[in-house]
């Protein structure tokens, strides 16, 4: 379908370069990262060589002064290398990690952390969210002098155990016992951050996934990002911005398994005629088409308030509730289509199969989407 009316036509010329990119140079090493458990550093150092590393994020900072509309088809289309798990990787890194660090960083910061994230030398773990911003954190900070003194755990942080820095959030008080949330910035190798051995996944198998423990870490000023006891309003833009991102790599991962599965229905036979000649097959092809166009839509609408500074709280809500259910729901359908062959690893719908699943309890399970959808919508 053409593009949204809002986006450009340079934004339809990113997304076909987007497309042969991942094409050409992802997809065919997806299997390779999958039997690794890793994606390549490398590919950090490529996305910012090809321009795809920060596209929203002004050049000064080391960005590419384009904007979010471009961070969203970037998402999608890596989405549709049939895999999520170096995906979202990827995206934790740039577009997470590195955004409160752009947006309310210092110059040293950004220079320090930002600039080298962007340019593919450093790599960022991500510890701001537990699902949605009323989320509670097992973390505590605690002003003492000049410094601040952090203990507790974060669990399931994404890139942990290969990350040089990390962004996270911790409630804190200041002196007159107000409390509110403050985020910080830390390299990883300090000996007061201790980080388990990786998280082994059912499926996302390329996403770093470990647990971080903060050991009495001793934290000076200069590593707090934006102003003390101020987070909440960051930290409900930057979900926002996570449900975007997560909602578009659905739809790609969504894509990718409805055109394995429209090829597999074109070449297999069955009683002399092709699996996409029968009418029960053609129709459930129908319905994921409509499934997807339907999902891809809201995620441009949110996208497109959220480009905008207006008020997206209930759309990217609901564009992260209704992707991550489509997504499963059309690979669970692509691998029944396949059969048997669908539930063999040598098959690449499984694995779709086993990353959307993922969507469904991350970043805001759906039974938790709902609850706070609820409270936007009725209070």
């Amino acid at each position: 379908m053409p593009h949204p009316p809002f986006m450009q036509e340079e934004h339809e010329a990113l997304r076909n370069m987007l497309r042969r990119w991942v094409k050409n140079e992802i997809e065919p090493h997806v299997e390779a990262w999958e039997e690794a458990g890793l994606f390549p550093r490398q590919l950090l150092t490529q996305m910012a060589q090809l321009g795809l590393s920060g596209m929203s994020y002004p050049a000064a900072a080391g960005g590419q002064d384009s904007d979010d509309y471009a961070v969203i088809l970037l998402a999608e289309e890596l989405g549709r290398s049939g895999a999520g798990g170096f995906v979202m990787g990827l995206l934790y890194h740039t577009e997470l990690a590195v955004a409160p660090l752009v947006e309310w960083g210092t110059p040293e910061q950004v220079e320090r952390y930002a600039k080298p994230a962007l340019a593919g030398t450093k790599l960022a773990a991500y510890a701001i969210l537990d699902g949605h911003p009323g989320a509670s954190a097992p973390l505590q900070a605690v002003k003492v002098g000049d410094e601040w003194v952090i203990s507790g755990k974060k669990p399931f942080v994404p890139n942990a155990s290969q990350a040089d820095f990390i962004v996270f959030a911790a409630p804190t008080a200041d002196a007159a016992g107000n409390h509110g949330w403050t985020l910080f910035v830390a390299e990883t190798d300090r000996p007061e951050i201790c980080i388990s051995q990786r998280r082994t996944l059912t499926g996302m198998r390329t996403l770093d996934v470990a647990d971080v423990e903060f050991r009495q870490l001793r934290l000076s000023q200069d590593h707090v990002l934006g102003k003390e006891g101020e987070g909440v309003a960051t930290m409900v833009h930057l979900w926002q911005r996570e449900c975007l991102l997560r909602s578009a790599v659905c739809v790609g991962l969504a894509e990718y398994a409805f055109e394995r599965a429209r090829e597999y229905a074109r070449e297999r036979t069955a009683f002399q005629r092709p699996l996409a000649q029968f009418q029960t097959l053609s129709h459930l092809m129908a319905e994921m088409a409509v499934e997807i166009e339907a999902v891809k839509q809201l995620v441009y609408t949110a996208a497109y308030r959220y480009v905008q500074g207006l008020d997206c709280g209930k759309e990217a809500v609901m564009a992260k509730l209704s992707s991550a259910r489509m997504a499963h729901w059309v690979a669970d359908r692509a691998l029944q289509l396949f059969g048997g062959y669908g539930y063999m690893m040598e098959y690449p719908i499984q694995r779709v199969w086993r990353d959307t699943r993922w969507f469904r309890m991350s970043g805001g399970s759906d039974e938790r989407l709902k609850d706070h959808l609820g409270e936007l919508l009725v209070g």
